[in-house]
């Protein structure tokens, strides 16, 4: 009975951990055709940026996610191929996060099936805010771009007069 309980506690607490902040998210089409295509998204002066250019197949349903902590200190900016498999082959891309500073080890990259990359396939631009393909290096699979930050603190955002 105990053991029970201890593995119905153990289930729910993604749903808690989940409802601990806030989300927006929004769908968009990742095309084919080789050239750069952009999609964003803005939430309380938070933005996430998404360039690409990939080749091959159709287009498919990505999701872009924009999520905050309870407290409002911790942001975390993705964009995910729902399923975690993409047909398509990406020249390149960029994930782009601004209004926060990123978060030393939390960003994280994921070729299909939920692998992550090998860390010599993207490159981490902290002072930018944004992770982007390493030209020569990267493979082209990618199912899912994760960063993490937190919001600046209001003197970064104040321009001087």
């Amino acid at each position: 009975m105990l053991a029970d309980c201890c593995i119905l506690m153990v289930a729910l607490l993604p749903l808690v951990a989940a409802n601990d902040g806030e989300k927006q998210e929004k769908e968009f089409d990742v095309k084919p055709g080789g050239q750069a295509q952009k999609f964003s998204h803005t939430w309380e002066g938070i933005s996430c940026e998404f360039v690409y250019a990939a080749q091959g197949g159709t287009k498919e349903l990505w999701l872009m996610s924009l999520r905050k902590t309870q407290d409002g200190t911790s942001h975390e900016c993705s964009v995910e191929r729902p399923g975690a498999v993409s047909y398509l082959y990406f020249m390149r891309f960029e994930l782009k996060f601004t209004g926060v500073k990123l978060l030393k080890n939390e960003v994280h990259v994921y070729g299909n099936n939920g692998q992550p990359l090998n860390s010599k396939e993207y490159e981490v631009d902290m002072k930018n805010g944004r992770v982007h393909d390493a030209p020569n290096n990267f493979k082209s699979q990618l199912s899912k771009v994760l960063i993490v930050g937190v919001r600046r603190p209001e003197e970064d955002n104040r321009t001087e007069l």
